[in-house]
Parts: C-alpha cells; sequence; structure tokens
C-alpha cells in the first residue's frame, strides 16, 4: 500500500520576495508583472519518499484534473493499493469524482482535519518548490515563469537533498504509522 499527500497549488507570476542583505540606507528595485497569470498544479507526493511526486498542470484545479492525477498515479503504481491523504477542498468530495472513485477499488481518501495544512507534507513541497523555482527571480514572461515551475519538477530528486521534509508534527508521524 503507497500513501501520498496532496493538494493543489496555483503559483501567480508575482515576484516572490525573499530575505537577502542589503546596505543600510539603500533601497533594491524588485521588477514585478501584474501576477494575473497562474500555473495550477495538482500534485501528490509519497508520504515515505518525498522525491517522488506526481503533478498535473491543468487550466484550472476540479475534480476533472483530479481525476487525471489518480489515473497518473495508476499507472505508476500498477495494482497497488493507494491511500491518497487530501485537505477538504470541495472537488475532492464531488459527485463526479465520488462516482468516479466506486470503480476504482485501488483508490482510498483520507481527508485531514479541517484547517491543518501542517499536516500535509506536500505544502512543504510547494513552499520550497516556490523558493526554489521563483525565489528571487524575476521572469519576464509567463512562458518563462512556466518553464521555471515545470523543471523545478523534472529535477525534483537533485532538490531535495537540501530539503528538510523530516520535520513533520507528532501527528503526521501517527499517521505515517497508519499508513504501513
Amino acid at each position: 500500500m503507497l500513501s501520498y499527500f496532496w493538494p493543489e497549488s496555483g503559483v501567480a507570476t508575482n515576484t516572490q520576495t525573499s530575505r537577502a542583505w542589503i546596505k543600510k540606507g539603500q533601497q533594491k528595485h524588485i521588477p514585478a508583472n501584474s501576477g494575473r497569470k497562474r500555473v495550477n498544479i495538482n500534485g501528490a507526493v509519497n508520504a515515505l519518499d518525498p522525491c517522488e511526486a506526481v503533478v498535473v498542470e491543468a487550466e484550472t484545479v476540479n475534480a476533472q484534473s483530479t481525476v487525471t492525477l489518480y489515473e497518473k498515479l495508476l499507472e505508476k503504481n500498477p495494482g497497488k493499493k493507494l491511500v491518497l491523504i487530501c485537505d477538504n477542498a470541495r472537488y475532492y468530495r464531488s459527485q463526479f469524482l465520488q462516482q468516479w472513485l466506486k470503480g476504482q477499488p485501488l483508490i482510498e481518501q483520507w481527508f485531514l482535519p479541517t484547517y491543518s495544512p501542517n499536516l500535509n507534507i506536500i505544502e512543504r513541497l510547494w513552499r520550497f518548490m516556490k523558493k526554489q523555482a521563483i525565489g528571487l527571480s524575476f521572469h519576464s514572461t509567463f512562458k518563462a515563469f512556466k518553464k521555471s515551475i515545470l523543471h523545478f519538477f523534472e529535477h525534483l530528486l537533485f532538490g531535495l537533498a537540501s530539503f528538510d521534509w523530516r520535520k513533520k508534527p507528532g501527528r503526521f508521524n501517527r499517521l505515517l504509522n497508519l499508513t504501513t
């Protein structure tokens, strides 16, 4: 049995400011753009191996894009039971998705308590992605911005060498014990 954590992430093209040193009394100009375009990612990360992430870029994150993600997970793990641990977004409980799940005996959804992103390890991956792929970089075009984010996921294993994903709350440890 494999356990995956997931919710979605929508990343806007706004520059993400971070910490940096600057001489006292000086100002740093940070270029920015409108931030109206977004890259929507539906993703899942393996609970026991965070270097294994499955992502689907979608026009919108909804029940249909979630089915696409589930199909990708099933294809990656043929014949294995999957426990998918998710937040409480409405589309995870939609009739469309629930109907589709009835025909999928290898998939079981578990829902995290409401308002508990600290229990969802993929939230740490989203934060790391924003730091690495966006960071203090300015992307003059949406195409460059999107390329940076998708490049991050293509090279995830190398980027996670410096990512301390093991910092997890005690409740998360208990949840992992339930799934193994």
